[in-house]
């Protein structure tokens, strides 16, 4: 009875598919060339298929453009995604690589080169997601990059003073990141004058890779990196057409996160959405903490040659500051805070909305643009107790 099912589906299928489409056919197999079964096979406009038992597949293709990008997924394997053209309609042949064999060639994408990580002549880590995953609470530089070598990160009061230095370059910047290259999806979070305040825009939670440069590399990746770049990637949009996740995760004093992400396609437009909330009370008295995250992603074909991924990402974080306590304060609690900045309602508070553009055109075959533009708008205001004034 099984193979019986087998042999109709696999020869009615070719006669149901519509004429006018063009059918999108291949075979699936491991290192070894074993077939395999019940792969996913998705693509942009909802296009989502199955293979059978000879690890063949056929469905017909949507008029999406003449290119058309395939993904395929299956337990226990890397997922692969293909780019197929539909004019000439040739079969694809995949191999799926299991998830126990360590992949030998690992690209380093910045904003100007994409570079195979064996003809880099810079030292580079790629922290990647299945170690992102193990970090306990997913709101902070130090989680992500505690197994990098030569980075070394500092962060103090829940992360609003964050110093970080890739082999001592940056060591004295008293906060923030100076002489190293921030990429967020592409996008610097470095001011014209290559200072990083903050890595606020960053939700940790919603990290896919990190890829870390160290070492003067201006001459590859421009001003700025003088000891390093960090380009870090977000979750990409899914292929399916719903897919949503939540995370919530608490713990000591009064320490939560929630977090929430919705992705999918819809009429050839890949999307997501995720929005996160982090607070806390802290551990000393006048600590208190929040930071809200929201991000927006697309990206789709404008033309056969231009692809375009429109963003919009805003930021809020607020934490109280306790300043310092001298011998006497420190003898009778260490939790207790300045009384000054208790008088004086000592705090900081970042309020910072970015939002652009990001594409690569394919000038030829081999041959792309990248670009990217984008606009940002960061308010600020702490007291100033000297002054007893508020400034923003």
């Amino acid at each position: 009875m099984s193979f019986r099912r087998t042999f109709i589906a696999f020869v009615l299928t070719p006669l149901l598919l519509p004429a006018g489409d063009p059918v999108l056919k291949g075979r699936i197999h491991d290192l070894d060339g074993r077939p395999l079964k019940n792969v996913a096979v998705a693509a942009e406009g909802g296009l989502k298929a199955y293979s059978g038992e000879d690890g063949e597949f056929s469905v017909a293709a949507p008029a999406a453009g003449p290119e058309l990008r395939v993904r395929f997924e299956a337990p226990g394997f890397y997922p692969e995604t293909v780019l197929w053209d539909s004019r000439t309609a040739a079969p694809l042949d995949v191999t799926l690589t299991p998830l126990t064999v360590v992949r030998e060639e690992v690209r380093v994408v910045a904003s100007r080169l994409d570079v195979p990580l064996a003809v880099n002549p810079a030292a580079t880590t790629v922290v990647a997601e299945d170690k992102l995953q193990t970090m306990p609470r997913g709101v902070a530089a130090e989680e992500a990059l505690r197994g990098v070598p030569g980075v070394k990160i500092d962060n103090q009061a829940n992360g609003e003073r964050v110093h970080l230095s890739i082999r001592g370059q940056g060591i004295l910047t008293e906060r923030g990141i100076r002489g190293i290259q921030v990429l967020y999806d592409g996008i610097p979070l470095n001011d014209p004058s290559g200072f990083v305040p903050d890595l606020f825009d960053v939700d940790w939670g919603g990290v896919q890779e990190v890829d870390v440069v160290r070492g003067p590399v201006a001459f590859l990746y421009g001003g700025g990196s003088s000891g390093g770049v960090i380009d870090i990637h977000s979750h990409e949009p899914g292929f399916e057409p719903v897919r949503g996740e939540l995370d919530v995760s608490g713990g000591s004093n009064a320490f939560y996160k929630t977090r929430g992400e919705v992705s999918g396609t819809a009429k050839g437009i890949a999307y997501l959405l995720s929005g996160s909330r982090t607070a806390g009370d802290g551990y000393r008295d006048h600590t208190a903490f929040w930071a809200n995250n929201v991000y927006g992603k697309m990206s789709f074909n404008a033309t056969r040659r231009l692809r375009l991924n429109p963003f919009l990402m805003g930021t809020g974080f607020f934490n109280q500051n306790a300043e310092g306590l001298n011998l006497t304060w420190l003898a009778e609690s260490w939790r207790k805070a300045n009384p000054d900045a208790i008088t004086y309602n000592e705090y900081q508070r970042t309020i910072r909305t970015t939002g652009g553009l990001t594409g690569q055109y394919e000038a030829a075959e081999n041959q792309h643009v990248s670009f990217s533009f984008y606009t940002r708008r960061t308010g600020y205001k702490e007291p100033v107790p000297s002054s007893v004034n508020h400034r923003t």
